[in-house]
């Protein structure tokens, strides 16, 4: 095969909000399946350009991807390690914030097309990456407009995909760097909502 024509693509990939939600919404309508955020844009005829980037610019997602990482990283300690994907988010000035399924009543609620609960919206995110079935947006905008907007159903929608692919998840870590809340009381509570 001409390899001329080939291209590896890497994250991040950018367009704005507006955009990537009539893509995804145009791939339900039309039952595309695309196999990153950009074919969806390509779908749409939006005009995609690229940037050159690194082999070194990793997403861990597997066991053997965090080998080739490490091998990486005893070669040049320049390297960090991003595992987390951090979903865009501005506030409203309702209060009631939701993360991790736990209900924050004194602080103010993140704008989102769901509950907005950055959480667990990036812990869909993650799985769905690792298991190949893409970002929230694929299919948490078909179940917002079936009224289902409480982000414990996406969770469980994905941990139904990891089911069916007879895939075991054994850890993820999500970090969060806020004033506040202060969320170190509620980890017990998060981690079992997720699990």
């Amino acid at each position: 095969m001409p390899r001329e024509n080939l291209w590896h693509i890497q994250t991040p990939q950018i367009a704005s909000k507006q955009t990537f939600l009539e893509c995804h919404q145009k791939a339900i309508k039309e039952k595309f399946v695309g196999t990153d955020n950009m074919s969806l844009l390509e779908n749409t005829g939006v005009n995609v350009s690229v940037s050159p980037g690194s082999y070194d610019n990793l997403k861990v997602t597997t066991p053997e991807d965090l080998i080739i990482f490490q091998t990486l990283i005893k070669k040049n300690t320049r390297h960090t390690l991003q595992l987390v994907r951090t979903p865009t988010v501005s506030a409203k000035q309702k209060k009631g914030l939701i993360l991790g399924g736990l209900v924050f009543s004194d602080e103010i609620i993140l704008d989102g097309e769901s509950d907005g609960d950055a959480v667990l919206h990036a812990l869909c995110n993650t799985l769905g990456s690792a298991c190949g079935t893409g970002s929230l947006g694929v299919y948490a905008t078909e179940m917002n407009q079936q009224g289902i907007n409480d982000s414990t159903r996406y969770v469980k929608h994905v941990k139904d995909i990891f089911r069916k692919k007879n895939i075991t998840i054994n850890n993820v870590s999500i970090s969060i760097e806020a004033k506040r809340p202060k969320l170190e009381k509620s980890f017990v509570q998060i981690k079992k909502i997720s699990h």
